[in-house]
């Protein structure tokens, strides 16, 4: 019974060294680490425009391939 109890108190020591670890290691982070926030400017709109789908209207699947590609086909 007496190695139970020296064995809990081991894994509560440890516990609370792992807590006090986490939240040094968190003030470090938060301290060191700065958000970084992204400001839209001229040179972000073109980057936006990549984006864009190219495709217009509606299609049709004509046939599909393997790996998800597939063939389309116009309405008009």
């Amino acid at each position: 019974m007496l190695q139970l109890n020296e064995l809990e108190e081991m894994r509560m020591f440890s516990y609370k060294n792992a807590m006090i670890f986490k939240e040094k290691l968190k003030r470090w982070h938060n301290k060191y680490i700065q958000p970084r926030v992204l400001k839209l400017v001229n040179k972000s709109y073109s980057i936006l425009s990549k984006l864009k789908s190219r495709r217009s209207g509606p299609f049709m699947i004509n046939q599909v391939f393997l790996h998800g590609v597939v063939e389309l086909r116009d309405n008009k």
